[in-house]
C-alpha cells in the first residue's frame, strides 16, 4: 500500500510550548532531545495535538547510535491511549 502524504499538517501550540520547554530544561546537558507526537489525520491535513519527551543517551563513541527508553515510551503511549483514546482511532475503543 502506498503512503498518502498529507497536504497539510498542523502543530497545536500545546505541542510547540511543550518541545521548546523541554529543550529549555535539558539543554545545558544535552544537544538535542527526543520527543513523541501525538495527533490525528482527518483527509489531507494531519493534526499534531499532543507529544511527550522520550528520555534517552547517546552513544559516547558514535553519536549517531541512541539508546531510547523504550519502557518509558511505551507506558506513556498507553497513558496517552486511554485519556485520548478518541483522538486516537475514534472508530476503535482503547482497551
Amino acid at each position: 500500500a502506498a503512503f498518502d502524504v498529507p497536504e497539510k499538517v498542523v502543530v497545536h501550540p500545546l505541542v510547540l510550548l511543550s518541545a521548546v520547554d523541554h529543550f529549555t530544561r535539558v539543554s545545558r546537558s544535552n544537544k538535542r532531545v527526543v520527543g513523541i507526537l501525538l495527533g490525528k489525520r482527518s483527509g489531507g491535513q494531519v493534526d499534531i495535538l499532543n507529544s511527550y519527551a522520550v528520555p534517552f543517551e547517546e552513544d559516547k563513541k558514535n553519536p549517531h547510535i541512541w539508546f531510547l527508553d523504550h519502557n518509558y515510551h511505551e507506558g506513556m503511549f498507553s497513558m496517552f491511549k486511554k485519556v485520548n483514546g478518541i483522538f486516537l482511532n475514534p472508530s476503535k475503543p482503547v482497551k
